[in-house]
């Protein structure tokens, strides 16, 4: 989770705020989850696959990434930290 923080507010130092072109500026607001994933890649039909991840740690990023917060990075509280 250390890690993880560390990089969100990296990434919030370098990008928020970015103008990729004039007029349009992108702003950042990260949520962070932690805890046991489960991962799948299913498809096949057509040669069409697709790879996704869910569990606790997902709804948790969604839920913190989602409280208001100054500096864009929310952690939601819940997770095991795994310090």
């Amino acid at each position: 989770m250390l890690r993880a923080s560390a990089c969100c507010i990296d990434l919030l130092a370098r990008l928020n705020n970015y103008s990729p072109v004039p007029g349009v500026v992108l702003q950042l607001h990260i949520g962070v989850g932690a805890g046991t994933i489960s991962s799948f890649c299913v498809g096949g039909y057509e040669g069409k696959w697709e790879y996704f991840i869910s569990g606790e740690p997902i709804e948790q990023a969604r839920a913190a990434q989602r409280q208001p917060t100054t500096t864009g990075c929310g952690y939601d509280g819940s997770g095991e930290l795994g310090l």
